[in-house]
């Protein structure tokens, strides 16, 4: 059920508002926030979203920053119902912060991983659903917590982002701690998908099956994807897709229609 806000903007000293438990975990510098601050204070573009009492639901960065420079500067507000229960505060939090390009991958996850444990039985889809991303992108990021202590040290550290953490998710734990190493030492992406991909092999005696030339129909979309090169396997396949369905998400954020798309796949493929 849609979290209830009220309509009314309404103004609150910074230093009146209290702090409660936020998804982000991990904050900018001083430096950073103190330019928040000042940025907020010629114009705050968003409200926060507080709740009764004071306590802020969304916004806390910003709280933060204004906290250095100017705790008496006076904020716009929402007021949220007061019956919010953890888990939708969780996913307002969410909508409003995974949204933006500063949340970490790791606060995103753990972000993820709160709200499993608000809404026990959920699945990842529903949480996709609720905050409007991709439910791939859930399942990447909770595939952190069925890594060893090791690799969510690493993420929490910054050292290794969603791509890594969820291809090392897929092997078995005795596996995980070299992968990570891999990945600290800087070894080349092409050549640690190649390892990845022979871990992942089962143990038989026939060889992967390769194509030049993979067709696949669409269910239901009317769509036909060809994925054509030289001795192709499955993996390679979905390999490319998952690169390529990035991509596309992000050209489309920027307006781009489907033939300058093309183009734009047709120079990077040139230029390597």
């Amino acid at each position: 059920m849609p979290v209830s806000l009220n309509k009314t903007v309404e103004k609150r000293r910074a230093c009146e508002l209290k702090v409660r438990p936020q998804v982000r975990k991990t904050f900018p510098p001083e430096s950073e926030l103190r330019a928040l601050a000042r940025s907020v204070m010629k114009r705050q573009l968003h409200p926060l979203i507080i709740l009764p009492g004071n306590f802020v639901l969304d916004g806390e960065c910003r709280l933060k920053a204004l906290m250095l420079v100017a705790p008496n500067f006076e904020l716009d507000v929402i007021m949220a119902d007061e019956d919010v229960t953890p888990g939708e505060a969780v996913e307002l939090q969410m909508i409003s912060a995974m949204h933006s390009t500063s949340l970490s991958s790791y606060d995103q996850a753990l972000a993820c991983k709160e709200w499993k444990e608000k809404n026990p039985g959920s699945t990842a889809k529903e949480l996709a659903e609720k905050i409007d991303r991709d439910p791939s992108l859930m399942t990447r990021l909770l595939s952190l917590w069925t890594t060893i202590p090791q690799v969510i040290a690493a993420a929490g550290e910054g050292q290794i982002g969603i791509k890594a953490w969820y291809q090392i998710s897929l092997l078995p734990p005795a596996d995980q701690a070299g992968l990570l190493e891999m990945y600290r030492s800087s070894m080349p992406a092409a050549q640690i998908t190649e390892i990845m991909r022979k871990k992942r092999l089962p143990a038989t005696n026939c060889e992967t099956v390769k194509s030049s030339r993979i067709k696949c129909e669409v269910p239901g979309r009317g769509a036909t994807v060809i994925v054509s090169g030289q001795a192709i396997s499955l993996e390679d396949m979905i390999d490319a897709l998952g690169d390529l369905l990035k991509l596309a998400k992000r050209e489309s954020e920027k307006g781009l229609d489907a033939k300058t798309f093309e183009r734009v796949c047709r120079d990077l493929a040139k230029k390597g």
